[in-house]
């Protein structure tokens, strides 16, 4: 599990950017690869388009990869998200890894102006879409997914690995059934082990090649004021997890994330690690400041 170097293969998130600052966070894309992490992770909410960032990102490095974590599939068209994606592998010199997820329903329809109905037979649809439209196919119409006579004209020069970002069984289903591998956030470890253990089980009853790939993005931040820190995390919960908005949940937020001295938070890493992880990735919630973000980075680099 220990990479050339001998350390844990992580990577790192800074969510969708946290600034508008290109500048700063080239500089962060750069910290994080002379540090030795795998992977650079960019989400996507109402600030970068991750496709557009991580391909300038990836001029300025050498080895990196790249991750979208995750592309809103209803911010796009299917079409749209797969010449993006194609784009962006290009650019990237085959760099890139992609996630796709849901979102939420405020976000298809209000921002979006989509149809959030049958959302995980759509999320199935999108990835077997994508993998066929790499491979130049003609679409056709399936059952949710309606795109009919389109064929991607950039062919990817190799495989883009993707990656699905899912909650609850009929996600984690679409995940184990139809993609490369899973993304998650903010789970109690034994929730993630039963996870883990659901994906293992169902890919095993319909005979799914090896390897998958199993990332836990893990919202982390080496510091001294924990209670500071697990309030901030509990705003961003508590717009999307019930058992964290009621009075003394300060556990259960911290159970679903990583917080504290660098010791703390290398031991919940590793944790991960020992119940299915074949990656982590250390997030960052969006708006920390950034040398809270690099001291991060370095002591969680030290410390595995």
């Amino acid at each position: 599990m220990m990479d050339a170097r001998g350390r844990l293969p992580l990577g790192v998130s800074v969510g969708d950017g946290g600034t508008a600052d290109f500048k700063a966070l080239r500089r962060l894309a750069a910290l994080a690869e002379d540090l030795g992490y795998q992977s650079f992770w960019v989400g996507e909410t109402r600030r970068w388009d991750p496709f557009v960032l991580t391909s300038a990102l990836a001029r300025d490095t050498r080895e990196i990869r790249f991750g979208i974590g995750v592309a809103n599939m209803y911010a796009r068209s299917a079409p749209a998200l797969a010449m993006a994606a194609a784009s962006a592998w290009e650019v990237s010199g085959g760099r890139l890894i992609v996630g796709v997820g849901i979102g939420t329903a405020t976000r298809a329809i209000r921002w979006h102006e989509r149809n959030h109905d049958r959302p995980h037979r759509r999320l199935a649809e999108t990835v077997a879409f994508l993998r066929s439209a790499w491979r130049g196919d003609v679409a056709r119409p399936q059952d949710v997914l309606r795109v009919d006579g389109f064929s991607c004209g950039l062919r990817p020069s190799g495989y883009i690995p993707l990656f699905v970002a899912a909650e609850g069984i009929q996600g984690l289903r679409a995940a184990a059934r139809f993609s490369d591998g899973w993304l998650s956030a903010f789970l109690a470890l034994d929730e993630f082990e039963a996870a883990v253990r659901w994906i293992r089980d169902s890919r095993a009853s319909t005979s799914q090649p090896e390897p998958f790939q199993i990332v836990p993005i893990v919202h982390t931040n080496v510091t001294e004021d924990v209670s500071g820190a697990l309030e901030e995390v509990g705003k961003v919960l508590g717009s999307r997890d019930a058992r964290v908005r009621r009075p003394g949940t300060q556990r259960a937020i911290s159970e679903r994330c990583a917080v504290g001295s660098a010791e703390d938070v290398s031991g919940r890493i590793r944790a991960l690690f020992r119940l299915g992880a074949t990656s982590v990735v250390a997030g960052a919630l969006g708006h920390e400041e950034h040398w809270q973000i690099e001291r991060t980075w370095k002591c969680l680099s030290r410390a595995s």
